[in-house]
């Protein structure tokens, strides 16, 4: 697994606003992955990877999850 990315302070380090965290979470697991892109057809996933989870707090002061259903948007 990858480093988690820190998007509120890469923001901040290039001069943007400070914001609330938000943390970036890639998840790849080979043997899955392997298979969808050794079809031609299917390798337009790729798009899709790494699997990427996001970790972000509100205003409200509560944390969330949050991940993209790759399934729902079709092919």
């Amino acid at each position: 697994m990858a480093e988690p990315k820190k998007l509120d302070q890469s923001i901040r380090k290039h001069g943007g606003p400070v914001v609330l965290p938000v943390t970036l979470v890639e998840l790849c697991e080979p043997r899955h992955s392997s298979k969808l892109l050794a079809n031609d057809g299917d390798r337009w996933v790729s798009v899709f990877m790494p699997c990427t989870v996001s970790v972000y707090e509100k205003t409200d002061g509560k944390i969330y999850v949050a991940n993209m259903k790759a399934a729902n948007l079709g092919a």
